[in-house]
Formats: C-alpha cells, structure tokens, sequence
C-alpha cells in the first residue's frame, strides 16, 4: 500500500525510506494537520514498521527474542537464538532432572 500526503502542490510519497528485512515505509500520523505542523518544523513524517522479530530506523537490527520479558526459559534454562527465533536448550534440565 502506497501513501501519498499532498501539501500545496507538492505530493510525498511514504514510500522514501528504504526499510530492509521485509518493512515498510509509512506516515506516522493518518492526520493531515499533525504531519504538516511535523514536516514544517522539520520532523519525521515518516517512518518503517518492521515485521515481527526487527527493530530500528530501518529495520535493520535483529530482536534479540531471548531477551523479550515473556520469552523467559523455566527455571533458569539457557536460551538460544538462532535464526530469528528462540529455544530453551532442555539438555541441561535433563542432566539434572529425570523427568
């Protein structure tokens, strides 16, 4: 979906910023007014919203899931990134527990 936001004459497309890992470009306001008070004051109008799993400017870091607060591994088990996603590495549990 491309945006476009038109002010006197002139038209800008949302589409400028080059998002990377599969984001978008948007505006940050669907109100007119709000973005012509933040382009004139020399504001960011626009911005990218990242798929789950990036962050930044650009979408251009990794969220590192094993840090999120609701991603937490039970009883202190280690936790593994690997490829965008998160594992609780149970090997240890097993080494101390039988079951």
């Amino acid at each position: 979906v491309q945006h476009h936001l038109t002010m006197s004459s002139t038209t800008i497309s949302a589409c400028i910023l080059d998002c990377e890992n599969g984001g978008y470009c948007n505006f940050v306001s669907d109100d007119t007014t709000t973005l012509v008070k933040l382009f004139l004051s020399g504001g960011l109008i626009q911005h990218c919203v990242c798929p789950p799993g990036y962050e930044g400017i650009m979408c251009e870091n990794t969220v590192d899931q094993c840090q999120l607060p609701d991603l937490k591994c039970h009883n202190g088990m280690p936790c593994t990134e690997l490829a965008g996603d998160y594992f609780c590495d149970c090997a240890e549990a097993d080494a101390v527990s039988s079951f």
